[in-house]
């Protein structure tokens, strides 16, 4: 199950198998790429989960940084803990992306209008690559999920579109949601694909892109790194910096520059090659822990990152794990009592979330 809100320190007391947790978005981690402030709401619930993986019986992670991340903010040994990255999908050939195919105008953005996806990154780099080339034209697939910059004000897609690239809002084709397949339709056709996220723990827009063959631009910033070989298999920009990301212009412009590799070719996936998702070592950096009331908590913080999901998507994915903790035991002489705590501790934690958000007074 998930660290979300140390839901673990609530669950595993119930149980009498193991419980692991599968570090899918710390809060530390992903709460500042998404903007949420750094207040008592955001401590308590760092806290919670710092506790519930203290707790559990085992942990897993998708990529190396998010791991290394999570010991060192916590301070915990985590031994035995492995990194276990999302599986990638296998694209057949005669399905994956071409030169001859694409269309060379047309760029490529999967993701939601959000600060955690660098939604508006996306759109100032853009700008940059079609006041130098025309015919270039963005396809934006994604949800609309709205974006809280440095200064608090929230910004919907079109508002944002039409203050800050008014003189290119005709080129940019927003598709909204996109079901797995006209994502795959959309990857063959567009020249390149562009992932501007300020933080991902693995980065599986990266990976399904490269399984479809798909020249990527992408942040260089938590699993993204472990999965994209700079210059080889995809182009790595500093995560946030639209100049930097706006660079991708080198590539669709046909001429050589830094951003092409030695041959001159596009940097990308070999068509018949498999996903190298390149689990290396530690990273070079970690967050600083150190102790205030009772909590390690960072005394600075690198890649500034954050939390992208709903509130309506997270208490789903809640209920899910605890309608399976009730009906699993279905077959026991417990299971009503079972399905009672199951209920008990939904209720409890949806709770517990309306108090980190401010909601609600102190807990009795």
């Amino acid at each position: 199950m998930e660290e979300s809100f140390g839901l673990v320190q609530l669950v595993k007391p119930h149980l009498r198998i193991p419980v692991v947790v599968r570090l899918n978005g710390p809060h530390f981690a992903n709460g500042a790429a998404l903007g949420v402030p750094d207040d008592a709401a955001f401590r308590e619930r760092v806290r919670h989960e710092g506790i519930g993986i203290a707790k559990a019986d085992a942990v897993s992670a998708p990529s190396y940084e998010v791991l290394e991340q999570t010991r060192a903010y916590y301070r915990l040994p985590l031994t035995g803990a492995a990194v276990i990255p999302y599986p990638t999908p296998d694209v057949p050939a005669e399905r994956r992306w071409s030169l001859a195919e694409c269309d060379p105008s047309r760029l490529l953005f999967v993701g939601r209008f959000d600060r955690h996806k660098g939604g508006d990154v996306v759109i100032d780099a853009f700008r940059r690559v079609a006041l130098q080339l025309p015919q270039v034209r963005l396809w934006f697939a994604g949800p609309d999920k709205g974006l809280t910059d440095e200064q608090r004000r929230h910004w919907t897609l079109a508002e944002y579109i039409a203050e800050r690239a008014p003189d290119v809002a005709e080129r940019i084709d927003w598709l909204g949601w996109q079901p797995n397949s006209s994502l795959a339709e959309l990857r063959r056709k567009a020249f390149v694909t562009i992932v501007g996220s300020r933080y991902e723990t693995f980065g599986i827009v990266v990976s399904e892109a490269m399984a479809h063959g798909c020249p990527v631009v992408a942040t260089r910033t938590g699993g993204i790194a472990e999965i994209i070989e700079h210059d080889v298999t995809g182009v790595l920009a500093r995560p946030g910096d639209s100049d930097d990301l706006g660079q991708l212009s080198c590539v669709c412009s046909g001429h050589r520059s830094s951003r092409r590799n030695s041959a001159g070719a596009l940097p990308r996936m070999p068509p018949d090659a498999i996903i190298p998702i390149r689990l290396r070592t530690k990273p070079s950096h970690f967050i600083g822990p150190c102790s205030i009331a009772g909590a390690a908590v960072p005394c600075e913080r690198v890649n500034p990152i954050a939390f992208n999901a709903s509130e309506q998507v997270q208490l789903s994915a809640l209920r899910k794990n605890l309608n399976f903790i009730g009906g699993n035991v279905s077959r026991s002489s417990k299971s009503r009592r079972r399905r009672e705590i199951a209920s008990y501790l939904f209720h409890k934690v949806a709770r517990q979330r309306q108090i980190y958000r401010g909601k609600l007074g102190k807990r009795s």
